[in-house]
């Protein structure tokens, strides 16, 4: 799939690697034939050589700039291979090199932990393109919460558009990526940045200050031009500078923090201009493309203005700059009320820059994991809520048809198709151990997960209604707080319901997904436990799927009709031994495979 955008990358590298060997040869020899030339030079006297030495060294820092920008594009040609070869690893399903978000991961989380969100191999790690500390933010909250109607059919739209097969958008998609991953970043830079976008201003309010940047520099340089030329002593010029300096050291704990905040983020803020500049040139033909792009307008021009600033206020970092700049014209002091002029400007479209871009990143990630997935679809809500009040939009709550797990391979994943007419009902799931039951749950999760953050799933139809999600079905027990694995699942379930409890206030929607819950007790107090937590869930705004092997329950079917339905996941007997469909049926399990695999394992029966 993305084997001729590596061949071009490829070519493009050598290229450039190759233009950069031939400069760096061109400047070595042009460095020591200079030298030869002056030396040659030095019986035409001093301004011979002075002059000549000044356009030899114009030509040197011509060559040093033109390698520059050779490694600079060799750089980003490398960095694209890398990020192809990612891409490559995706559609393999190999998740060794990818960001596994696990920043983001939160234990008690309501289904971070059981649905794989975050971690090795894990959603996360197999749809995120995002390098922006933001924008990684961004996808992670889309992943972890669920978002209205509106937003999932927005973000649908936009990844649509951005995932067309065309050249052009997947030039974009990659431009975008690769720039990104030019220069490395951290949350700190935008904590710094947002740190100073807040600041009270230290030197654009003082009117003296403002009319003594323009007007003493302007007599100090008068005064050096004229001692130059003979007309005055260099007592008055010195004086002059001597005064200038004292005026920034005067306020040089107030410049530090300027610089200290903010004067550090210059490749942060190129890297960003770059960014915001990639999204404000391309040309988007949905109005809510278009619409969210002009959130951007203005931004690349405005942070490569702060970058300039920031650039020139930094060879205060210069010892011997410091005192020239500083002694002829108060440069620190014009530039850092040129900074707080920048700030007064664009201080409340920053951070609204920043969001939009990192908004941009989760939409391309989405967009990229359709693109390399094309038989995947865009889920349809079946339901609107609107303040309480229910409006079908399909025939059924659920229509699900070869519905699988994104993260396995297609070679190795079973498609599941499934149909509930209504919302509030419980699927009490039945079977035999490896029979299904668990991926099952899984891949409904996880396909939901990606259904309310407004992608694509792994499905041929998904019509849905978009609910919060909550699941229990990795309880593990914990040495270091003293819980069982029985009291942790208990504390997990109590949760559920009080999630389920303040949802109803809201009028929102549920799903729970619950897997073999109480099998750390024995099987009585199993019973009468599962059936009290699916009563008191028929009584909450929940669709609920129970995957069980205690046939038991499925009598409950007959107490609550239409709310409770019975399906199975089969192991069939088979003359080679046991079969496993992997298909979900309705009815009750009828067949188990315990004896048969504990007998297969050399355990007598």
């Amino acid at each position: 799939m993305y084997q001729s955008y590596l061949s071009e990358a490829n070519q493009a590298f050598s290229k450039f690697k190759n233009h950069s060997r031939l400069i760096a040869t061109i400047r070595l020899v042009y460095f020591f034939a200079a030298l030869v030339v002056l030396y040659f030079l030095i019986p035409e006297g001093w301004k011979v050589v002075t002059g000549t030495s000044f356009v030899l060294f114009i030509g040197f820092i011509f060559l040093v700039k033109l390698y520059q920008k050779s490694e600079q594009k060799r750089n980003y040609w490398k960095t694209r291979i890398k990020l192809l070869e990612k891409e490559n690893e995706r559609l393999d399903y190999n998740f060794e090199n990818l960001d596994d978000g696990m920043e983001f991961y939160d234990v008690l989380h309501a289904y971070i932990k059981d649905l794989d969100i975050f971690g090795g191999t894990s959603l996360f790690s197999y749809i995120s393109r995002t390098h922006t500390s933001v924008g990684r933010s961004f996808l992670a909250n889309w992943l972890s919460e669920k978002t209205d109607e509106k937003t999932i059919t927005k973000r649908q739209e936009i990844v649509k558009e951005l995932a067309q097969d065309s050249k052009t958008n997947t030039e974009l998609r990659l431009h975008l990526q690769t720039t990104a991953h030019l220069s490395e970043e951290t949350s700190k830079e935008y904590t710094q940045l947002k740190k100073w976008l807040q600041s009270e201003d230290a030197f654009l309010e003082s009117k003296v200050l403002n009319i003594i940047r323009f007007v003493l520099p302007f007599i100090t340089v008068v005064s050096w031009v004229a001692t130059f030329m003979g007309f005055v002593t260099y007592i008055l010029p010195v004086f002059l500078s001597l005064v200038q300096l004292g005026i920034v050291g005067s306020l040089f704990p107030k410049l530090q923090l300027t610089y200290d905040t903010v004067g550090k983020n210059i490749s942060f803020l190129q890297k960003y201009a770059s960014l915001w500049e990639i999204i404000e040139n391309a040309t988007f033909e949905k109005q809510e493309t278009k619409t969210l792009q002009n959130e951007l307008k203005g931004s690349s021009k405005a942070a490569q203005e702060l970058a300039k600033t920031l650039e020139l206020f930094e060879y205060r970092m210069n010892g011997v700059a410091f005192m020239f700049l500083n002694g002829l014209f108060l440069w620190d002091i014009h530039f850092a009320i040129k900074l707080e002029k920048w700030r007064k400007e664009h201080k409340n479209d920053t951070p609204k820059w920043v969001e939009t871009l990192a908004e941009f990143e989760a939409l391309f990630s989405f967009a990229s994991f359709s693109f390399n997935h094309k038989k995947y679809i865009f889920p349809t809500i079946s339901v609107l809520n609107t303040n309480g009040k229910e409006e079908k939009v399909t025939e059924n709550a659920f229509e699900i048809a070869k519905m699988a797990h994104p993260l396995l391979k297609q070679e190795v994943r079973i498609d599941n198709d499934f149909t509930a007419k209504n919302i509030r009902e419980i699927a009490l799931i039945t079977g035999s151990n490896m029979a299904g039951k668990s991926t099952f749950l899984r891949a409904l999760g996880i396909n939901m997960v990606l259904a309310c953050a407004g992608a694509p799933v792994c499905a041929t139809k998904f019509d849905f209604v978009p609910m919060l999600i909550s699941s229990s079905m990795r309880i593990i027990d914990s040495l270091e707080k003293g819980e069982s694995s029985f009291f942790a699942e208990l504390k997990r379930l109590k949760q559920i319901l009080d999630i389920l409890e303040e949802a109803d206030k809201k009028g929102e929607y549920n799903l729970v997904l619950l897997d073999e819950i109480l099998r750390g007790t024995n099987s009585k107090d199993r019973y009468l436990g599962s059936v009290a937590i699916i009563k008191q869930l028929l009584k909450l705004p929940a669709t609920a799927f129970i995957a069980s092997h205690d046939i038991a329950l499925s009598k409950l079917e007959a107490e609550f009709p239409n709310k409770i339905t019975n399906y199975a996941f089969e192991v069939e007997n088979v003359a080679t031994g046991l079969h496993y469909p992997y298909k979900i049926k309705k009815g009750v399990c009828q067949n188990t495979n315990a004896v048969f695999l504990m007998q297969k394992m050399g355990i007598e029966i």
